[in-house]
């Protein structure tokens, strides 16, 4: 699972960051991703899910998108990003 902290700043909201599994292309300019992109909210989203063979290890490699607008206030600005992993 997923979950951002805060916005950026008062123009720059977290949802503007996305995460989706390593490789996935972006998103032609101009449009706003689609699945698997996920926008990263206060709330925890499930990244992923299933089994695993005991003992092998998992990779959960992803990538980030950052989705900037045109009226996005100029700066250097930060969030915190929390993962949550647990097994059933």
């Amino acid at each position: 699972m997923i979950k951002g902290g805060y916005d950026f700043s008062s123009s720059i909201t977290l949802t503007q960051l996305l995460v989706a599994p390593s490789g996935t292309p972006p998103p032609p300019e101009g449009s706003f991703p689609s699945y698997p992109w996920i926008q990263i909210s206060t709330e925890y989203k499930v990244l992923d899910s299933g089994t695993r063979p005991i003992p092998r290890w998992r990779r959960y490699d992803k990538d980030f998108l950052f989705m900037a607008d045109f009226d996005d206030e100029s700066g250097e600005f930060k969030t915190t990003v929390s993962f949550r992993f647990f097994a059933l």
